[in-house]
């Protein structure tokens, strides 16, 4: 619990917001190391997911400092957290509205045809995906949502809408609306790739927070396979179930737990991962991804007018 309230009282406070594979984790890795940047112990607390109608704005906030910011300091200007989920809640994103005055979002975009590709080894090596033929996996979204031919170890059969996942123009236009475009900060997964350092120093401009001098950015969350699917079950699978029933009876609690899971996914992960090489998209379901995402990509492209057209023809 944060040794001095007052200290928290006026926080300033922001939200990496954008989709998964999109650099989300290494840019919350990267600001977490900035000495006036207390970021969430888990990057991804889901706190805001959930109602609590017993709890004032004001408790919530509290709350959500005293469970998941341990290392709080007099050295902090802002805190900040990275749960990609927050973006697709629109209630979500209103709590954090009426838990901090002024909040701002960073949102986090990448094509979405390759977004889906990495999205989709990604779910293979989390075991939470058991369907290793994209386009198969992909045709089954509609039999997915009611119920059927969802994976013995997926937690949540949500994250198997890959449709859904991928529409970051109605989702980034949601944002915009709710919280206001000055308070919004669209990063291009392209542009971080390209130029690291000045997507690193522009972030940090967003949120009035001084360059420290950082110049070497590590690689986070690059491609990898398993060697044992036991091990990785222990990995991404039904330990993580406790969290999300602690969550709402027990946010300390809760973080208590994420944070010592975390420790062990680690020492799996790095028994367990091999490097790998992701597999090449096959042109013709490209093209019809690209199709079927033409129209979201023109809305994403007005709201944060930005030419998208080489994500349109690839």
């Amino acid at each position: 619990m944060t040794d001095n309230p007052n200290m928290t009282q006026n926080i300033q406070s922001f939200f990496i917001v954008g989709a998964p594979r999109c650099g989300t984790t290494a840019m919350a890795r990267y600001l977490g190391k900035h000495p006036n940047i207390c970021f969430a112990k888990p990057k991804e607390t889901h706190y805001f997911l959930f109602s609590r109608p017993d709890l004032s704005p004001e408790a919530q906030r509290q709350q959500f400092l005293d469970a998941y910011f341990p290392n709080l300091s007099s050295e902090t200007l802002t805190i900040g957290e990275g749960a990609v989920s927050t973006l697709y809640s629109k209630d979500a994103l209103q709590r954090i509205l009426n838990s901090f005055e002024s909040p701002k979002f960073i949102v986090m975009l990448r094509d979405p045809v390759e977004l889906i590709r990495s999205y989709h080894a990604r779910l293979l090596h989390l075991r939470q995906e058991n369907e290793e033929d994209l386009p198969t996996a992909w045709g089954l979204q509609e039999e997915r949502s009611h119920g059927r031919h969802i994976p013995r170890n997926c937690q949540d059969p949500r994250v198997l809408q890959y449709r859904e996942i991928a529409r970051l123009g109605f989702y980034s236009r949601q944002l915009l609306d709710l919280v206001g475009a000055e308070n919004c900060m669209p990063l291009f997964f392209d542009d971080f790739l390209d130029d690291t350092l000045s997507s690193y120093k522009n972030v940090l401009q967003f949120l009035d927070i001084p360059y420290d001098g950082r110049v070497e950015f590590k690689r986070v969350n690059s491609a990898s396979k398993y060697k044992s699917g036991l091990l990785q079950s222990i990995y991404s699978g039904p330990l993580l179930r406790p969290v999300a029933n602690q969550l709402l009876r027990n946010p300390i609690r809760a973080a208590q737990l994420q944070r010592g899971l975390r420790k062990l996914r680690k020492k799996v992960k790095r028994i367990n991962a091999v490097d790998a090489t992701p597999l090449p998209l096959d042109p013709v379901f490209a093209a019809e991804l690209r199709e079927r995402f033409a129209d979201d990509l023109k809305v994403l492209g007005r709201t944060f007018d930005r030419d998208l057209t080489n994500w349109a023809t690839g």
